[in-house]
């Protein structure tokens, strides 16, 4: 694999690159989206977003802080090297590599319609013997209809940020939202 940059984040830096690569995907057979894809963000000259996503759930950070651009963050695909909880390693995939990639239409999967229902999540930690699993299900039955998400991509939004929660319909991807950070998670299909 040809790379033409590395990214070494720590702390605050690399929280960010940490939520981005958890969306990243492991399928060998869709390998463009097994990376972090970095492009122009709408909103200002200069700044950019970074997007990934599994084909399940999307997650995003719009714009990206600026000292994690300073690290020489650009334009294109981003491979995961290794993650730990203060420290992510990226390497730029050479643009000779991803030439004719596309990375998928991820702003059609996030809705801009009014929610049917709102409320906030404080992030949700899953401890090995499941005793704190009573709040999580509290939380899923206040929805309008019952709706089934994966716990683990609850549990890797975190515990750190307040997120409101947009729900449009138990079939409908449900929209995270927290400053800069957005999940946009598929609900599961029974």
């Amino acid at each position: 694999m040809k790379y033409s940059a590395f990214i070494d984040a720590e702390g605050l830096n690399a929280s960010h690159l940490d939520f981005l690569a958890k969306a990243a995907s492991d399928d060998s057979t869709r390998f463009f989206m097994n990376n972090i894809h970095i492009e122009p963000s709408d909103k200002g000259e200069g700044l950019l977003l970074g997007v990934a996503t599994d084909g399940r759930r999307i997650h995003l950070v719009d714009p990206i802080p600026e000292p994690i651009t300073f690290l020489g963050l650009t334009p294109g695909y981003w491979k995961v090297l290794k993650t730990s909880a203060k420290r992510v390693w990226l390497a730029r995939l050479d643009d000779s590599i991803t030439d004719g990639w596309n990375f998928p239409n991820w702003r059609k999967f996030v809705s801009s319609n009014e929610a049917v229902y709102e409320t906030t999540f404080e992030g949700f930690a899953l401890k090995k013997n499941y005793s704190n699993t009573h709040g999580l299900v509290k939380f899923m039955r206040g929805f309008p209809e019952t709706t089934v998400v994966d716990i683990n991509y609850l549990c890797q939004l975190g515990t750190d940020s307040t997120w409101k929660l947009e729900w449009f319909g138990n079939t409908m991807p449900l929209k995270f939202t927290a400053e800069n950070l957005m999940a946009v998670i598929m609900p599961m299909q029974p």
